[in-house]
């Protein structure tokens, strides 16, 4: 019964258990108070700079794919504006040569990509390789570029440019 009447006979601030813990608020302490509210602080500021990133990335990714999407069909079309020009030369006039049908139908494939492409902003076209052909009794005509986009939010990333690349052909 002794410890029971020792506790008892103690008062309230003597009956705290001392603790691990440096005294912080010591004159001495080389490091200051860590505090429940100075680490909940650092959480907004990491947790937004995550989020704006993966949000950035995919607003990057949806762009570059709605580029590749419009840089697609403007090949399609450019094909098969060359190969239907070329179609209606050889029939408008029998005697022209096929090389210079294929030149000619090559050059309007061109001009008829650079037109569908000029809305893309600052879509660069680094290469473009456009060729019409007559091949057993059809032409045929074949695509392939390369083009690249400034990245919007990705440049926080170390993703400064979107590549994108595709090729197509047609035959008429």
């Amino acid at each position: 019964t002794l410890p029971v009447a020792v506790s008892c006979m103690l008062s309230e601030s003597e009956m705290t258990l001392p603790t691990l813990l440096p005294d912080r608020t010591s004159p001495y302490s080389r490091t200051t108070p860590v505090t429940t509210a100075s680490t909940l602080r650092a959480w907004p500021s990491l947790t937004t700079s995550s989020v704006l990133g993966v949000a950035g990335l995919a607003m990057d990714f949806t762009r570059q794919e709605r580029m590749r999407a419009r840089l697609s069909e403007a090949a399609d079309a450019a094909i098969l504006a060359a190969a239907r020009s070329a179609s209606s030369m050889q029939e408008s006039d029998p005697s022209m040569g096929v090389s210079e049908i294929s030149r000619r139908a090559e050059e309007l494939g061109r001009t008829h990509f650079a037109a569908n492409v000029n809305g893309l902003g600052d879509v660069k076209i680094n290469k473009l390789e456009l060729s019409v052909d007559f091949d057993g009794g059809y032409w045929t005509s074949n695509v392939a570029y390369r083009a690249t986009a400034k990245s919007t939010l990705g440049v926080a990333l170390g993703q400064n440019k979107l590549n994108m690349r595709g090729k197509s052909k047609a035959s008429i």
